[in-house]
């Protein structure tokens, strides 16, 4: 079997280099083709460019290549991948100097374009001109500020600035990826610091308008840092939790006519969507029973609550959306008042379970059935709620 020369890049040596644990191993492959990987028993999986899975430990090898733009966005690249394509023509092709180091098989360090230098100091920086080909790059070096606490170089935020005011390019990335960027900045401390940096490069305003138009106001700024506190402060929050919280927040200034349309033509799931339109119409008026005697509740505003809720027929969807109700009410300092009317809901739900619609429609189903429900259910909550 040749033996190649294979080189560990990218994102593990950073992260090796910073002492943070890593799972993300990538190599490449110098002085080699696609007919010799295939012969040598890789399998190949990249359409744009070759990418190889390994035939024992199926971690991905990618043949050294260079790229030249030739269109709008970020995948409007020509990539070069032939024999003479080198290790330092591989590197400089990436966006910033920090993910622009290899290591060799003995261990040694390659690192053309001084990336350890920057750990060091704590800079973001990118590795050449051709930085600004690729919109993706500017929500990236952000994420990674913000991820690692780095500042951005000048000059590096000089290009970013740049690649904001041809809007083409920015407009062109597929919704996809700026929300893979952006669950990825969701998961580390310094979210806010991601949205700022944005925000004074001017990408803000392009990609999510919304966040945009939270930081340019004082007052809705705060909500937004408070939002990121409850994010941030409770641990086992996954991504799904984190986004559903946030779009939640950015829409709290805007009226039901506002922020519908931007919730529908957002790429997140039709259940995520349902989930933050369900908190957007129902926690402000959960908040509003706080510290409020069942004697001295409304039955019907109880009774419309649950038929949102629908938590009989609804029952995983219910449960999630309670799991955020405590989450949120963290900012609120409501946490135990809302833990008494979730289990007030819940309990008024086994009681529904009780009903004999046989005995209800012994008559036959008629026109009204449904008002007759309704009146059964109200006559529950008003029995229960006198207790």
């Amino acid at each position: 079997m040749k033996k190649l020369q294979i080189y560990k890049v990218g994102g593990s040596i950073r992260d090796k280099l910073l002492g943070i644990p890593s799972n993300d191993n990538d190599y490449v492959v110098v002085g080699s083709s696609i007919d010799e990987m295939l012969e040598l028993g890789f399998k190949q999986v990249g359409r744009d460019f070759p990418v190889f899975l390994h035939p024992h430990t199926h971690e991905e090898y990618a043949l050294a290549r260079s790229e030249k733009k030739s269109g709008i966005g970020y995948k409007g690249f020509k990539f070069q991948f032939e024999k003479n394509i080198t290790l330092e023509d591989d590197l400089k092709r990436r966006d910033l100097t920090i993910n622009a180091i290899a290591q060799d098989n003995q261990g040694k360090l390659i690192d053309p374009f001084n990336g350890i230098s920057d750990l060091q100091n704590k800079t973001i920086r990118h590795v050449s001109i051709a930085f600004k080909e690729d919109p993706l790059r500017v929500i990236r070096a952000a994420r990674f500020s913000a991820q690692f606490d780095f500042k951005i170089a000048p000059e590096t935020f000089k290009l970013m600035c740049k690649i904001t005011k041809d809007q083409n390019e920015l407009q062109s990335l597929p919704k996809e990826r700026i929300m893979l960027e952006l669950t990825k900045a969701l998961n580390n401390p310094n979210i806010m610091t991601f949205f700022e940096i944005l925000n004074q490069c001017g990408a803000l305003i392009q990609i999510l308008p919304e966040c945009h138009i939270l930081l340019t106001n004082e007052k809705l700024a705060r909500i937004l840092k408070i939002a990121f506190n409850v994010i941030n402060s409770i641990s086992t929050t996954s991504t799904n939790d984190k986004l559903i919280i946030l779009h939640y927040v950015i829409n709290l200034p805007y009226t039901s006519d506002e922020y519908l349309p931007a919730i529908e033509k957002s790429i997140l799931s039709h259940e995520v969507k349902t989930l933050i339109l369900m908190l957007l119409k129902l926690y402000p008026t959960i908040l509003k029973l706080t510290g409020v005697t069942p004697k001295d509740m409304d039955a019907e505003t109880l009774q419309q609550i649950i038929m949102v809720m629908d938590p009989i027929r609804q029952k995983t969807r219910f449960a999630y959306f309670l799991k955020l109700v405590r989450a949120i009410s963290f900012s609120d300092s409501k946490t135990g008042e809302i833990n008494k009317i979730m289990s007030l809901f819940h309990n008024i739900t086994q009681l529904f379970k009780t009903i004999n619609y046989s005995e209800l429609f012994e008559n036959g189903i008629s026109n009204d059935h449904g008002q007759i429900v309704y009146n059964k259910k109200l006559e529950i909550i008003r029995k229960y709620l006198k207790q």
